[in-house]
């Protein structure tokens, strides 16, 4: 809400802003006293929640106790590979797994995409027209830019700049002046990088004495004064021909589409297909191999051009075979599709899908065995009759361990997360196996120790963590307070227009 050349808070900038937002003054200040009155009341209620010495002391155990974690990650490379499928096991397993297997509902589509760009080659461009073109627009059309000479003058401190935008605005000079830069720039709108100055000076409507700024710089606070415009050289003709002819026949090609979007309007009405549309309007029709709901093919690959319209792909997926989606507009482009074909969901028979079984099974067999070595060696630990280092050179891998212990306030975010959530829901001495970071990894995690403060401690660290009780009470009060205003409110309710809208919704459908 501050005005640009004041730094200044300015009620008309404040009532533009709300404006521009679509809110009223009323709304916005209402607004802002709510939220006032809810920070005053939990700041309140903050101020007042002071938690028993007793409890911030258990707080400051749960936070300053510190964990000493161990883990082993295991590659399933590290295990013997699994021997292949017999033919018998490989039919067993397709069996018990088909659902795996089922491949979705595909359809057959065919895409109507009618585009301005369809018939630029209908139009047709005079040479009087392009002419008359070039007259009323060769202002724009620049062999080289406009520049614009200004006078640039930079204070050291915020109220000389003030009295000497003052002076300017008048229409008077700046004396030279101790500690004051002046200058005189010629450059064109793109060579001035303080935005707000570029707006002002290079303003269409600026003309010869427009002053803007003062604007705070890294260099002091800046003003400057527009001195002279330098309009740019046009370009030829000649030079500009084809690029007018171009326009033009862009604008022509976009009336012609949104005529046909009429006709297109009229021949759906009719009955026609996507072919016989496309054909009337010169408009490419393409068939696609058949896709899911994703997009993809059987073999798993992506057709992007027939979902080019989420909207009417996805209705595609909605209609019965041999109808024809809504038309879909995309700004100067339309799109249909039609339903040549559904291709139920099904179970391909094994033979046609044996390598992508045999695939499934070797994967679901060696996470099965990695999931029972990791098993085996977890008890073996937990009994005491191997370690940890004795694992690492049975399945070529390292021990890991933080350089310094883990405290909930503070640990090393880089470290597997799995790793983390492990390292303080365990109790000490406690093991469990959890993910890796790939999905053929898998982490053998042993929480070694935890080293809790000492009583002596906990007067020291019982002020630092009292706060994050006070909030949590105070959240609790807010939320309290929150539900005992909602349970205050008589919410008014018209069943008869409820039920009304409820039946136009679905007459609808």
């Amino acid at each position: 809400f501050q005005n640009p050349l004041t730094n200044e808070f300015d009620q008309q900038y404040y009532r533009n802003a709300l404006v521009n937002s679509r809110i009223s003054v009323e709304e916005f200040e209402s607004d802002a006293q709510d939220r006032l009155t809810l920070n005053y009341l939990r700041d309140s209620v903050e101020a007042a929640a002071v938690p028993p010495t007793d409890i911030a002391r258990v707080q400051a155990i749960f936070d300053g106790e510190v964990r000493s974690v161990a883990w082993l990650p295991i590659e399933r490379v590290a295990l013997p590979p699994v021997e292949d499928p017999t033919e018998e096991e490989l039919a067993s397993f397709y069996e018990e797994r088909e659902e795996s297997f089922e491949l979705p509902e595909r359809r057959q589509l065919t895409l109507l995409n009618l585009s301005a760009d369809d018939f630029i080659h209908q139009a047709v461009i005079s040479d009087e027209t392009i002419e008359a073109n070039y007259e009323a627009t060769k202002t724009r059309r620049l062999a080289t830019p406009e520049q614009r000479t200004f006078l640039e003058a930079v204070f050291q401190n915020e109220e000389a700049a003030k009295q000497a935008f003052g002076v300017l605005a008048v229409g008077g000079d700046l004396p030279p002046t101790d500690g004051v830069t002046q200058t005189i720039r010629t450059s064109t709108a793109e060579d001035v990088g303080i935005e707000a100055f570029r707006e002002q000076l290079f303003a269409e409507q600026a003309k010869d004495g427009a002053v803007a700024g003062p604007f705070q710089t890294p260099a002091g606070w800046v003003i400057g004064s527009l001195i002279e415009i330098l309009p740019g050289t046009p370009k030829t003709l000649e030079e500009t021909r084809d690029e007018i002819r171009a326009e033009l026949a862009a604008q022509e090609a976009e009336l012609s589409f949104y005529k046909a979007l009429n006709e297109m309007d009229d021949l759906i009405g009719q009955g026609l297909s996507l072919d016989e549309i496309g054909e009337t309007f010169g408009a490419p029709v393409i068939s696609f191999a058949p896709v899911d709901a994703r997009g993809l093919t059987k073999d798993g690959l992506f057709l992007q051009e027939v979902t080019i319209s989420p909207d009417a792909f996805r209705q595609a997926f909605e209609l019965p075979q041999g109808t024809i989606t809504d038309r879909f507009e995309d700004g100067t482009r339309t799109i249909m599709l039609a339903i040549d074909r559904i291709i139920p969901r099904s179970v391909p028979p094994l033979e046609e899908n044996r390598t992508r079984a045999e695939t499934a099974y070797k994967v679901v067999k060696e996470n099965d065995a990695m999931r029972a070595a990791l098993d085996t060696a977890k008890t073996e630990l937990e009994a005491g009759t191997t370690t940890l280092e004795a694992l690492a050179e049975r399945y070529k891998s390292a021990v890991e361990r933080p350089q310094r212990g883990l405290r909930r306030t503070a640990f090393d975010a880089n470290l597997p997360r799995p790793v983390l959530q492990s390292a303080f829901t365990l109790s000490e001495g406690d093991i469990s196996i959890v993910q890796g970071r790939t999905p053929t990894e898998l982490i053998i995690v042993k929480l070694e120790a935890i080293d809790r403060p000492k009583t002596e401690e906990l007067d020291v660290l019982a002020p630092v963590s009292a706060p994050k009780i006070a909030e949590q009470l105070s959240n609790d009060m807010l939320f309290a307070f929150e539900q005992d205003v909602l349970s205050a409110l008589d919410l008014q309710t018209d069943d008869a227009r409820f039920a009304a809208y409820k039946a136009r919704l679905l007459q609808d459908q």
